[in-house]
């Protein structure tokens, strides 16, 4: 009677262990699996990130040699896309630029060149990464602001996505502020990212605060005062690239 009392009790230790050794495995992947694919998706984001700043760099490139076309095959994961699609203007002292945003998106994020600055897309929150160039001494204004012409939006391959860009030409702006300050001078963004382009004005009236006003929003466009005390020139230098 004994020994099937103690067989009896084996077998249920054995069932306990195994029920807690099965519980234990699911619980394991029910949390380290969703880590490993957040740390995937977050992997694959930052080499996105990688990607346009060498493709920058090699815009930059172009304008030293602008007899040279550049091509370019960022690595993807297999649901990455790339796009060149319209993203507003910037409007400054009576010249107005067309933008165009370059995005490289993996999963549900997505890194933008826009206006030589870098953007980070998460879901509906954008942030700057590096703002577009902007440079305000001796009470004169200079505004880096490229332009990619072109417009496209494909997915990737298995060998990544083909870009190519062409540098075209560089296109020079000047504005000179009225000494009475009677007809004020606005940098201004007109398009969907009133938001993005709020922080970008933001940030050019914290480090100069006596050049460039806190930005307003009305609709769909973003405006910040260029202080005649602070700026009495503007020059906006504007490199053209094809990119497709």
């Amino acid at each position: 009677m004994m020994k099937k009392e103690n067989g009896a009790a084996t077998v249920v230790g054995f069932v306990l262990i195994l029920a807690i050794l099965s519980a234990a495995v699911v619980l394991f992947f029910a949390v380290q699996a969703p880590a490993a694919e957040s740390y995937t998706a977050e992997s694959a984001v930052l080499s996105a990130k990688d990607d346009m700043v060498s493709f920058t760099l090699l815009l930059d490139s172009l304008q030293k040699r602008p007899e040279m076309n550049v091509s370019y095959l960022p690595v993807f994961e297999s649901d990455g896309t790339a796009s060149l699609l319209p993203a507003g203007s910037i409007s400054i002292g009576g010249h107005t630029i067309p933008l165009s945003k370059l995005s490289f998106a993996v999963s549900d994020s997505q890194i933008s060149l826009c206006a030589g600055g870098l953007i980070r897309s998460d879901g509906g929150d954008s942030v700057w990464l590096s703002f577009p160039k902007t440079i305000a001494e001796n009470r004169s204004a200079v505004f880096v602001i490229p332009q990619y012409q072109g417009e496209f939006s494909r997915g990737a391959s298995a060998a990544g996505i083909p870009l190519s860009a062409e540098y075209l030409q560089e296109i020079r702006y000047t504005a000179v502020l009225p000494a009475d300050g009677e007809n004020p001078v606005y940098l201004s963004y007109a398009g969907e990212d009133t938001l993005l382009w709020q922080a970008a004005f933001s940030e050019l009236s914290f480090r100069y605060p006596l050049c460039f006003s806190q930005p307003q929003i009305s609709g769909n466009t973003v405006y910040s005062e260029v202080l005649p005390d602070g700026v009495r020139s503007i020059e906006i230098i504007s490199p053209e690239y094809v990119i497709t």
